[in-house]
């Protein structure tokens, strides 16, 4: 799932509409439609106000998982 489809995902779930979440990250409705339909992506400071507003953590919303990806890492052999 991309972060777009995750930030609309968690959006409905918490019943907010796209004017609501863009008015609290203080952004047009039209750049949260970007997001969420993968035009574009949030900066830092923006998924950082998506995870306090949508009570997720980053890892969630960006679908990092430490120990799986620090295995493939361990695992990959340089050439």
């Amino acid at each position: 799932m991309s972060i777009g489809e995750k930030i609309k995902k968690v959006r409905l779930e918490n019943g907010l509409y796209q004017k609501d979440l863009a008015k609290m990250l203080g952004i047009a409705r039209e750049t949260l439609t970007g997001y969420e339909v993968g035009r574009c992506e949030p900066d830092l400071q923006i998924i950082r106000k998506i995870c306090v507003f949508l009570n997720i953590s980053a890892d969630e919303l960006l679908e990092i998982d430490t120990k799986k990806q620090k295995a493939e890492i361990m695992n990959l052999k340089i050439e």
